[in-house]
C-alpha cells in the first residue's frame, strides 16, 4: 500500500556525495523529509530514494552541508503522463483494439462441422442459414438444443448431434448411422407388398399374408406380391370374409439395371510456361482486399492459401489474410487415350456398382461396353441382378368394405 502510494505521489533515485553527506542526511530526517533505501556507494557517496516533495525542499541542505545532488532515476505517476501525452495516439489505438476484441467476443466468426460424411457440408449450411445462423451472427442466436433438435428432424441418417459455442467458433459434431432408420409399420397396421420393380421372381418366403406369386413369375412393377387380405371360408367352401394383416416377406426379384456414361474425347491440358505470379489477400468481414490482382488474367491456374486470424485457440476473428499463386500455362488440346478412358470411365461405373452392393444388391452378369463417337467416349452397361423386392402399400378400408358387401 505504500508502495502505491509513493508511486502516484512520485519519487527520485538520487546520488548524494561531498563534504558531509551524513549531514545532509541528518538535516533531511530532522525536517521531516523522508529517505529509504538507503546505500552506501564509496567512502564518501551514498544512494537513496527520495520524495518528488521532498527532493524541491532539499537545496538549502545541499548549500550548508558542501554536497552535491544527482538524479540517477525517476518512478511513479507524475513522470508517466508526460509520456502518455506523446503516444496519447498510439494509447488510443490500443484501447480501441481491445474495445474491438471485446465486440467481437459476441459473435460467430467460424462455424466448424465434424463427423458429416452422407449430408454434405454445403446442405448443412444451407440449412443453418434458414435457421439465421451464418459467419457474423450474434451468438444469442444460437439456441443450442432446438438447432440440435432441428437437426436431427431435417436430417433422419444423424442419429446423435451436438452443438457447441467455444469462443467465437460454433462447433457442430454429428454421428450418421450407415443405414437410414426406417420405422417399423404397428403390425396391425393392413397392407399388400407390391412389386418396386418389373422382373421374375426368384424367391419368396411368406410369413404373413397370401402370397400372389410364385418363384419363376413375371411381374410388372406395382403388382400385388403378397395380399394383406386374408379370406375366410365357410362349410361350402365359400369365401364369407377377408381378415386384414400386415403382409410380411422375403421376396427376390431377378430384373435388370441400365447404366450409361459419357466423356469427351478430348481436353484442354495445361503445359506450364514456367511464369508465376504471386498476389496478396486480405479481407476484413465482406470485404476482400487483392493487390496486385491478377484475377482476370488468362491462361493461369490458381492455388490459395488463405487463413483466419485466431487470436486465441477458440477465439477467432472476421479477419483473412493469405497469398494467391498463379502458374501460368499454355493450353494444348489434346486426346484422352484409350487407358484415361477405361481408367476414367471404369471409375464411374465402379461407383455405380458399390452402391447397388451396398443396399444388398447381387449381380449375375454385366455386359459392358464402351464406344467412341464422333465427340466424345460413351459407356453403356447392361446388369442382370437378383434383389430384394416388396413395397408396403396400406389396404384402404373403403376397398374392403365393399369387397365385403359384395361377399354377403
Amino acid at each position: 500500500m505504500i508502495g502505491l502510494f509513493r508511486f502516484f505521489q512520485g519519487y527520485l533515485r538520487i546520488r548524494v556525495w561531498g563534504f558531509s553527506p551524513e549531514r545532509f542526511m541528518n538535516l533531511c530526517c530532522n525536517h521531516n523529509i523522508l529517505l529509504w533505501d538507503i546505500e552506501k556507494c564509496g567512502s564518501e557517496s551514498y544512494s537513496m530514494n527520495i520524495s518528488l516533495n521532498g527532493y524541491f525542499q532539499i537545496r538549502p541542505f545541499v548549500r550548508k552541508t558542501g554536497t552535491k545532488v544527482a538524479v540517477l532515476q525517476k518512478f511513479g505517476l507524475p513522470f508517466f503522463i508526460p509520456h502518455i501525452k506523446l503516444h496519447s495516439f498510439f494509447l488510443l489505438g490500443i484501447l480501441g483494439t481491445f474495445c474491438f476484441l471485446f465486440w467481437t467476443t459476441g459473435y460467430i466468426w467460424k462455424i466448424e462441422t465434424t463427423g458429416n460424411q452422407e449430408i454434405k457440408t454445403e446442405e448443412l449450411t444451407a440449412f443453418l442459414e434458414e435457421q439465421n445462423i451464418e459467419i457474423g451472427c450474434k451468438k444469442s442466436v444460437v439456441q443450442v438444443e432446438e438447432l440440435e433438435k432441428a437437426i436431427r428432424n431435417e436430417f433422419p441418417i444423424v442419429t446423435w448431434t451436438s452443438v457447441q459455442i467455444e469462443g467465437t467458433r460454433l462447433w457442430i459434431q454429428i454421428k450418421e448411422n450407415d443405414k437410414i432408420l426406417t420405422v417399423d409399420k404397428e403390425i396391425d397396421t393392413p397392407s399388400d407388398l407390391v412389386a418396386s420393380k418389373d422382373g421374375i421372381v426368384s424367391s419368396i418366403i411368406t410369413r404373413n399374408g397370401v402370397p400372389m406369386v410364385k418363384a419363376g413369375d413375371e411381374v410388372k412393377e406395382g403388382d400385388i406380391l403378397v395380399s394383406g387380405r386374408v379370406p375366410i371360408y365357410n362349410d361350402a367352401g365359400e369365401i364369407i370374409h377377408y381378415q386384414l394383416y400386415a403382409a410380411d416377406a422375403d421376396i427376390y426379384l431377378e430384373c435388370t439395371y441400365e447404366f450409361q456414361a459419357s466423356m469427351p474425347i478430348s481436353y484442354i491440358r495445361h503445359d506450364p510456361t514456367g511464369k508465376e505470379y504471386k498476389s496478396i489477400y486480405l479481407k476484413l468481414f465482406d470485404k476482400e482486399f487483392i493487390f496486385p490482382d491478377y484475377r482476370d488474367k488468362e491462361n493461369c491456374d490458381v492455388e490459395e492459401d488463405r487463413k483466419q486470424v485466431q487470436a486465441l485457440e477458440q477465439w477467432f476473428l472476421p479477419f483473412y489474410y493469405g497469398v494467391d499463386r498463379y502458374s501460368e500455362y499454355n493450353p494444348v488440346k489434346t486426346k484422352y487415350s484409350k487407358e484415361e478412358v477405361s481408367e476414367e470411365l471404369g471409375q464411374e461405373i465402379h461407383t455405380f456398382i458399390t452402391s447397388l452392393e451396398e443396399k444388398g444388391v447381387q449381380f449375375i452378369e454385366k455386359d459392358v461396353k464402351i464406344e467412341k463417337g464422333n465427340l466424345q467416349w460413351q459407356l453403356s452397361a447392361d446388369f442382370l441382378v437378383i434383389e430384394k423386392t416388396g413395397e408396403t402399400v396400406p389396404i384402404e378400408m373403403n376397398e374392403m368394405s365393399e369387397e365385403n358387401g359384395e361377399q354377403n
